[in-house]
């Protein structure tokens, strides 16, 4: 057996693939400046859990690789 698993670095910002960005900003019913500052972290605790579903029910309608890659990183962002 090898060594131990070195957890992959979370990204510094969740980059969202442009194949997912549109269809989720519409999915979560916000504004486009409320989505992006859901996306940070800022604004309601509502608006935050919308886009971040939003992002996930996208995500789901796309190739294998954009989405697995995708959900990684999202997954892996501290809160």
């Amino acid at each position: 057996m090898g060594g131990p698993v070195k957890p992959k670095p979370k990204p510094a910002e969740l980059g969202v693939p442009r194949a997912i960005v549109a269809g989720a900003e519409s999915r979560s019913q916000l504004s486009r400046a409320d989505f992006k500052a859901a996306l940070a972290f800022h604004g309601s605790p509502a608006a935050i859990c919308n886009a971040n579903i939003a992002l996930i029910d996208e995500a789901t309608f796309k190739p294998n690789a954009v989405k697995l890659d995708f959900l990684r990183n999202l997954f892996g962002r501290d809160y």
